[in-house]
């Protein structure tokens, strides 16, 4: 079984503060729930069973819960797309998309036309081991 490393409560807290200082936006959580819940997402498990059983079902559960659910005042789909970057970084990948394709993916979960399988499949086409 792999063994995987998951990003920490602090580690979303530090890609967030990252995306508003780079990018503007309010400070704040709008629901602290919404934020744990996308943290422990690729974690799931079902009678002992994974839910996300490989590295981009785990990362895309991560992005598209923090996309979807929008748990920060601002900054959710930037938050979304660098923790799935992060974990995939931590996890041996790199993430090699056409510039402007992530941002168009959050779009996509903002407007509800691509799901976690769709994501994940995306990502697992878009990374390459780390050389």
């Amino acid at each position: 079984m792999k063994v995987y490393t998951y990003l920490s409560l602090e580690d979303i807290f530090g890609l967030h503060e990252i995306s508003l200082s780079e990018f503007g936006g309010s400070q704040g959580v709008r629901d602290m729930g919404l934020v744990e819940s996308a943290l422990y997402q690729p974690q799931q498990t079902f009678g002992g069973e994974d839910l996300y059983p490989d590295l981009w079902t785990k990362a895309a559960a991560l992005g598209f819960s923090i996309a979807e659910n929008q748990p920060f005042l601002d900054g959710n789909k930037r938050t979304a797309s660098l923790s799935m970057l992060v974990f995939l970084d931590v996890n041996g990948f790199d993430f090699h998309a056409p510039e402007g394709s992530l941002f168009e993916k959050m779009i996509e979960i903002a407007n509800k036309k691509i799901n976690r399988e769709n994501l994940a499949q995306w990502l697992k086409a878009n990374s390459s081991p780390t050389s």
